[in-house]
């Protein structure tokens, strides 16, 4: 694919030292393949390329080239008319020109008349006001005037009226769109970035950065999250596994869904444990651990590994009451093991898919230096209401069923209208930033 205008800026701005002008006009000289491009006409055909208008451009600049060569062949023109008739657009330089050769073919009692008669009737001949401006502008010192803001040049036709105003520090021919230009480029140039990242976009990139370092190395109090986001889930597969070893061949296939004749190598050995049930239901929890620790024990393990899983699951939604509510919901000791190994089984899997999920936010912002373009999957967004769907055996959150809003992010009301007048409001946390970028993408 052809590289764009600000790529092409970037990737030669550390490299050259002529002039940025010069360096334009040579990119737009050999994209053109026409060396006698002058230099603002190569920074031309490079704006004209960018707008989707090249070929329009260099049409003019051939109609152009071939009206100034009549120019210059045209006998009888002082230097500084042939500079003024090139300085004319090319409609109204052919018309001027006709102007002449109709002159020159006139009754001779006027074309005997003194130089500075003909060089009146030619500028009279001029089609408007813009092109006698154009032609004193050549044949006149014309210079600018300091008006304090900015440097302004009157018109030699008409006292009073402005052809020109160029704003203190820029130079002649420049603009502020073509210095916005030249920062944006050599911005990606040091960045590595392939675009220019807005203030809240920035935020967010500096936020996510801590939580990967924190996620791949830890921190001077805690080790690497990876560490126990692994660890969580060998014990989800280790609950798993104890409480379907209560189970027969045949209870297996029926609560996981297969046939334990055709897929043998599925089945959990059975391990004579008796791990929930309506009678352990109806002791405390000290006596059950007193004479069946294996249940007290697997308790114990659903309970950390739904903590952990909401916590880094739900992140900022997260709260130890709620998840206290969440645990007893998805695992009760009073039912038999067959019941609680269906209400976790799609939690469990819920949280490795919202794990992947992270993985692959993770992955991208290691390709891209940034997470401002990406577009979170189904299971980006999770909330305690798809969990507890989860629970329930309602299935499994699915993107495209549920949106983001302003209001589900946690913004109040004030905070809503800052962010619809565009402006950032204060005081969000990293995971209502992330939800806000998901927000702008689902919109």
């Amino acid at each position: 694919m052809p590289d764009s205008l600000l790529d092409r800026i970037g990737n030669t701005l550390g490299g050259v030292s002529q002039g940025l002008g010069g360096l334009l006009g040579g990119i737009g000289r050999r994209q053109a393949g026409m060396p006698n491009l002058t230099d603002a006409q190569g920074m031309g055909l490079l704006r004209a390329n960018a707008a989707g208008t090249g070929q329009q451009y260099l049409g003019d600049i051939r109609t152009r080239n071939e009206l100034n060569t009549a120019v210059q062949a045209m006998s009888g023109l002082s230097q500084a008319d042939q500079q003024a008739l090139m300085a004319l657009p090319p409609s109204l330089q052919a018309q001027v020109m006709q102007n002449i050769l109709e002159f020159r073919n006139a009754p001779s009692s006027m074309t005997a008349a003194p130089s500075a008669v003909r060089e009146y009737q030619f500028y009279q001949s001029l089609p408007d006001k813009a092109a006698r401006e154009d032609y004193l502008r050549v044949k006149r010192a014309n210079p600018f005037i300091d008006i304090g803001g900015s440097f302004v040049q009157p018109s030699p036709v008409t006292p009073g009226d402005i052809v020109d105003e160029i704003p203190i520090g820029f130079a002649p021919g420049e603009s502020p769109e073509d210095r916005a230009d030249i920062a944006t480029a050599e911005t990606l140039a040091t960045s590595g970035l392939d675009q220019v990242l807005s203030p809240a976009q920035g935020i967010i990139d500096e936020e996510f950065a801590k939580s990967y370092s924190a996620y791949q190395f830890g921190t001077a109090s805690e080790p690497a999250g990876r560490f126990a986001e692994e660890r969580n889930i060998e014990i989800m597969d280790g609950v798993l596994g104890d409480l379907a070893g209560t189970l027969t061949p045949e209870q297996q296939g029926e609560v996981f869904g297969f046939d334990p004749a055709a897929e043998p190598n599925r089945v959990i050995a059975e391990n004579d444990m008796n791990l929930t049930g309506n009678v352990l239901g109806r002791v405390t929890p000290m006596i059950r651990g007193l004479y069946n620790s294996e249940s007290t024990d697997v308790q114990e393990r659903v309970e950390q590994v739904v903590q952990q899983g909401l916590r880094e699951t739900l992140g900022g939604q997260f709260a130890q009451q709620e998840g206290d509510r969440l645990i007893a919901r998805a695992y009760n000791p009073a039912q038999e093991e067959d019941v609680n190994i269906r209400r976790l089984l799609p939690l469990f899997e819920l949280f490795r898919r919202a794990k992947a999920e992270r993985d692959r936010q993770r992955q991208y912002f290691l390709e891209n230096d940034s997470i401002a373009d990406y577009v979170p999957g189904e299971y980006g967004n999770i909330t305690i209401s798809d969990i507890e769907r989860a629970i329930d055996g309602e299935g499994l959150p699915s993107q495209t069923t549920s949106s983001i809003t302003l209001e589900s992010i946690g913004l109040t009301p004030s905070q809503i209208e800052q962010y619809k007048a565009g402006t950032l409001p204060s005081g969000l946390s990293m995971e209502q930033l992330d939800q806000l970028d998901n927000y702008e993408n689902q919109r």
